[in-house]
């Protein structure tokens, strides 16, 4: 890019000598000066300019993890939301469970106290009923 602008400010110097000017050598070598120290600037730029560049790309790369990080952290609270709520259902259905176990179980206790009240009150009058028929045979053996 150099060469081109030096070529065209000493084309110009050339045309400026032909018509009679020896002034502009002068303004020509400051004029490539010059343009030599724009050059040097505009390669600066150009190498600032890719720098911006590059952490522009980094920055539009962290932003875009970012973005994703977020997605991923919001299917994860809602996953852990819909476990929870299963967490809760299922609890609810194990306390229903276990009070309707623990009323079946006092039924159970319940029917069984009677049974065995019922067992007792029949060996009482099977007890009897045997000592009557102990007694019928021994009176009717004498």
């Amino acid at each position: 890019m150099a060469t081109k602008r030096t070529k065209r400010a000493k084309g110009f110097g050339e045309l400026e000598n032909q018509n009679g000017n020896v002034e502009n050598t002068e303004q020509v070598s400051q004029l490539e000066a010059t343009i030599a120290e724009k050059d040097s600037q505009i390669a600066k730029l150009e190498k600032q300019l890719a720098q911006q560049e590059e952490i522009q790309q980094q920055y539009q790369h962290i932003s875009l993890q970012n973005q994703q990080q977020e997605v991923y952290i919001n299917e994860l609270e809602e996953a852990r939301s819909k476990h929870r709520q299963e967490i809760n259902q299922l609890q609810a259905q194990l306390t229903a469970i276990s009070s309707q176990t623990e009323s079946e179980t006092a039924a159970k206790d319940q029917q069984i106290k009677e049974l065995k009240a019922q067992i007792q009150q029949l060996q009482s009058f099977a007890n009897i009923g045997e000592k009557q028929i102990n007694r019928w045979r021994s009176h009717s053996i004498k």
